[in-house]
C-alpha cells in the first residue's frame, strides 16, 4: 500500500516520487520533482527586500517577481551557486519562490511506500 494517495486515475501508473535534493551550507534540503520550476545556475539578484527582519532577494523571471530565500532563514548573501524556483498553488492561486543552494542533485527516486513521502509533498498537492 503507497504511503501517498493519490488519484485513482494515476495510481496505478506510478511507483515511485522523482526528488531533488539541494544542499546548502553542507545541509540537504528535499523537494518533489513536480514542485521545482526551475533551477538557475549563478544568479543575479534585481533588489534585495527585508521581510520579517530577514534580508530576501527579488528575481524578475518574466512577469514574475520571485522572493529568494535562505532555506535555513539566514539573510541571502550577494552571490551564491544556485537558485532553485519553487512553484505552489492554493486554490486558484498560483506562486513562485527560491532557495538558495550550493549544490543541486536531480534525477533520484523515493518508491512510494517510503516513509518520507508524505512529508515531502504535503505542502505542495
Amino acid at each position: 500500500m503507497s504511503q501517498l494517495d493519490l488519484p485513482d486515475a494515476i495510481s496505478t501508473l506510478v511507483n515511485r516520487l522523482n526528488v531533488v535534493r539541494l544542499s546548502w551550507q553542507g545541509i540537504s534540503i528535499y523537494l518533489p520533482q513536480f514542485a521545482v520550476y526551475a533551477t538557475i545556475e549563478s544568479p543575479v539578484f534585481d533588489e534585495y527586500i527585508y521581510r520579517n527582519g530577514r534580508r530576501l532577494g527579488l528575481m524578475k523571471l518574466g512577469r514574475y517577481r520571485v522572493p529568494v530565500m535562505d532555506p535555513m532563514r539566514c539573510d541571502i548573501r550577494e552571490h551564491v551557486r544556485y537558485v532553485v524556483i519553487v512553484s505552489h498553488c492554493k486554490d486558484n492561486r498560483f506562486g513562485l519562490f527560491g532557495y538558495t543552494a550550493d549544490s543541486i542533485q536531480k534525477n533520484m527516486y523515493l518508491p512510494l511506500e517510503h516513509a518520507s513521502i508524505n512529508k515531502l509533498v504535503k505542502d505542495f498537492v
